[in-house]
């Protein structure tokens, strides 16, 4: 009788030892698998709202402001075209040796400006060549009717996005943007799941830090250069 207790307890042991094992694995697990889910879906969000805020510059470049809605800037990208000035002709060695700037050039009339119009999305894939001589490629890969919906997420959610003029105290104009899509939607499939106490982690953690719980590009608060809260 003692025998048969004896081996009951050890298999019950046996049983805990497993189940305390599982639970140590899941605990490494789990946060490991919801850190990979979130940075496929955090890679394509942040390469859809670059191409949102590529539109945008090109779209306040046209125009002096932001487009007010994704519709108007929707729009702007299938069938309208951005205001360029380009320059014709160049410094030769002989004046740059003379100590001449461009602006004189252009004032004697070697160098010409011209005002130019190009298609949107010509605009927002072109190639120019940069200082170093070197050529800079633009990439625009969202379709424009898409550019309103958060990709890589099961439910079809559309970008929260606003713009603003803001008058500073010396009575001037800063024309202001941003686009973003909280943490909540974006994950909001993981509520009720293995993966909630992982995701109410990140949520904290990014609180903490006193950043925007999500991702962002562009402050209508204040001008940040347009950038992107991952960067």
């Amino acid at each position: 009788m003692g025998k048969i207790i004896k081996i009951t307890a050890q298999v019950v042991l046996a049983a805990i030892i497993v189940w305390l094992a599982y639970l140590c694995y899941d605990s490494i697990k789990v946060p490991q698998e919801f850190k990979m889910i979130k940075e496929r879906r955090y890679e394509a969000i942040i390469e859809r709202l670059k191409d949102i805020r590529s539109a945008q510059e090109a779209y306040k470049q046209t125009y002096n402001y932001y487009a007010p809605n994704f519709d108007s800037l929707i729009n702007f990208v299938m069938y309208d075209s951005v205001k360029s000035v380009k320059s014709i002709g160049e410094l030769t060695d002989e004046q740059i040796e003379a100590g001449m700037t461009e602006l004189e050039a252009i004032k004697k009339g070697f160098i010409l400006r011209d005002t130019v119009r190009t298609p949107t999305l010509e605009y927002l894939t072109r190639t120019e060549v940069g200082i170093n001589g070197k050529e800079v490629k633009y990439e625009f890969n969202t379709k424009p009717e898409d550019l309103r919906w958060v990709p890589a997420i099961k439910k079809k959610i559309e970008f929260s996005m606003e713009a603003i003029t803001k008058i500073t105290d010396r009575g001037s104009e800063i024309p202001l943007f941003q686009a973003c899509i909280s943490d909540n939607a974006i994950f909001e499939d993981m509520v009720g799941t293995k993966y909630q106490n992982a995701f109410e982690e990140s949520k904290w953690e990014a609180f903490r830090m006193n950043r925007y719980v999500g991702l962002k590009v562009g402050d209508i608060n204040e001008p940040n250069g347009n950038v992107g809260n991952w960067q």
